[in-house]
C-alpha cells in the first residue's frame, strides 16, 4: 500500500523568529523522524533559510525550498498561496500540515493545521499590530478550511472549540515531545544551590514583575538567593530592568539573555526549581523539560500550566506575590518536598515522550485524509 504524502509547511519559520512554534515544530519533526517514517512519506516544505538553520532535517526529510527567505511577511504570506499549490501538485502530496496556526488564502490539497494558542484574540495587546490583525482574520477561514486541528495542549484545543466554533470531532491534542530521558536520583540541594530560575522572553504576559516582586521577599529573608533569567528580550524588558533596578535586586538576578539548550539543562540541574509566574500559555515547555531533569516546579495556575503540570509541581496564582515567595521559601527549606516534588515531575515527564507523539500526530493525518472538509460546528 502506497504511504500517504503529507508536506509540512515550513515556510513561515525562521531560527529564533517564533520561538515557542519553532520548539514545537523541531521537536515534532523529530518525533515524526523516529516514529513515523514506515507509515507516512513526508516532504518538508521550508525557505531558503531553513537548510543552513536545520540541517540534521534538511538531510533527514525530502525538502523543497521556496524561493522567498522568511524575512517578509508579505512575501511569504504570497508564496504560501502561489508557489506552495504549485509545488503541492508537483509532489502529489495527498494533505498539507500548516504547522503555524493559519492556513493560506489558497490552497489545493486538504489541510491539516495547528493552532499554538489564541492569544491574537485574547492577549492582542501582546503581539505586534498587523501581525494580530492577520491572525486575528484568518482563525476563522482557517478552522473552517481545515480537515483537522491539532493543538498542544487540552486548553487550546477548548478555547478553539469556544472561540472559533470549530467542530470538536476535529480538533486534537498533540502535545510537544521530550527527548532528555527522564532523570532518577535526588533532587537536595548542595549548599550552594539557591538559585530559581525562569526562561521567558520579557513581553508583559510572561509576568516578570510579580516574580521580581515576590523574590524581593525571599531575598530580605535569604540574602545568597539567586534568579537567574534567560530568554529574549521582548517588549517588556525595559520594564524588568527597572524594576531588578527599584527593588535593588541587582546583585541578586542574572539576566543571561538567550542561551544552547545545553546552557539551558544545565540551569535546569543547578537551580532549586524552575519559576514559572506566566498568565497565558499555549503549552508550557520549560515545565515539562524542567520535571524530566528532577527540577521542582512552580507555575502560575492559569491556561495550559496546571495541566503540563498534571499536580506534579506547586501552582501559584499569577498575581500573588506572597503565594510566590512563599513557594519558593518552603522548596529552599523543605528538601523532602524537593524530592517529593522532582520524582513526581520525573513521572509526569514520561507522558510527554517523542513515541506518542508521533502516534498522535499519525493518527492526526489519517483522520484528515479520511475525513472530508468540516465547517466549524457554528
Amino acid at each position: 500500500m502506497t504511504k500517504p504524502r503529507i508536506g509540512i509547511n515550513l515556510m513561515w519559520l525562521r531560527p529564533e523568529a517564533a520561538a515557542g512554534a519553532e520548539e514545537y515544530a523541531i521537536r515534532l519533526l523529530r518525533a515524526l523522524d523516529g516514529g513515523a517514517r514506515d507509515v507516512v512519506d513526508i516532504t518538508l516544505l521550508g525557505n531558503r533559510t531553513f537548510p543552513e538553520a536545520h540541517p540534521e532535517l534538511a538531510e533527514r526529510f525530502r525538502t523543497a525550498i521556496a524561493p522567498v527567505d522568511g524575512t517578509s511577511r508579505a512575501a511569504r504570506i504570497t508564496a504560501e498561496s502561489t508557489w506552495l499549490p504549485r509545488e503541492a501538485a508537483r509532489a502529489r502530496l495527498h494533505l498539507v500540515h500548516h504547522l503555524n496556526n493559519v492556513v493560506p488564502w489558497l490552497h489545493n490539497r486538504p489541510s491539516l493545521l495547528t493552532i499554538h494558542d489564541l492569544r491574537p484574540i485574547e492577549l492582542p495587546e501582546t503581539l505586534p499590530r498587523a501581525q494580530g490583525a492577520y491572525l486575528r482574520a484568518r482563525f476563522r477561514p482557517s478552522v473552517r478550511q481545515a480537515s483537522v486541528i491539532t493543538t498542544p495542549s487540552a486548553f487550546v484545543r477548548e478555547t478553539v472549540i469556544e472561540l472559533l466554533g470549530a467542530d470538536p470531532d476535529c480538533v486534537h491534542v498533540v502535545s510537544a515531545p521530550l527527548f532528555t530521558p527522564a532523570q532518577s536520583g535526588s533532587a537536595r540541594m548542595s549548599a550552594a544551590r539557591r538559585s530559581f530560575l525562569y526562561p521567558a522572553i520579557t513581553n508583559p504576559h510572561k509576568n516578570h514583575r510579580t516574580l521580581l516582586m515576590a523574590f524581593a521577599k525571599v531575598v530580605a529573608a535569604r540574602d545568597d538567593a539567586v534568579l537567574v533569567l534567560t530568554g529574549a528580550p521582548g517588549s517588556a524588558d525595559g520594564a524588568v530592568t527597572r524594576t531588578i533596578e527599584e527593588l535593588g535586586l541587582t546583585p541578586n538576578v542574572r539576566r543571561l539573555g538567550r542561551v544552547s539548550p545545553e546552557k539551558l539543562e544545565a540551569s535546569f540541574r543547578e537551580s532549586a526549581a524552575l519559576v514559572y509566574p506566566s498568565t497565558y500559555e499555549g503549552f508550557g515547555l520549560p515545565l515539562a523539560e524542567a520535571m524530566s531533569l528532577g527540577c521542582p516546579v512552580i507555575a502560575s495556575d492559569r491556561t495550559a500550566l496546571p495541566e503540563v503540570l498534571g499536580g506534579a509541581g506547586i501552582l501559584v496564582a499569577p498575581d500573588d506575590v506572597d503565594g510566590w515567595a512563599e513557594a519558593m521559601l518552603r522548596l529552599l527549606d523543605d528538601g523532602t518536598l524537593r524530592d517529593e516534588l522532582s520524582a513526581a515531575g520525573r513521572e509526569r515527564a514520561r507522558t510527554f515522550s517523542p513515541e506518542e507523539a508521533a502516534r498522535r500526530q499519525v493518527a492526526a493525518y489519517r483522520l484528515a485524509l479520511e475525513t472530508p472538509r468540516r465547517r466549524a460546528a457554528s
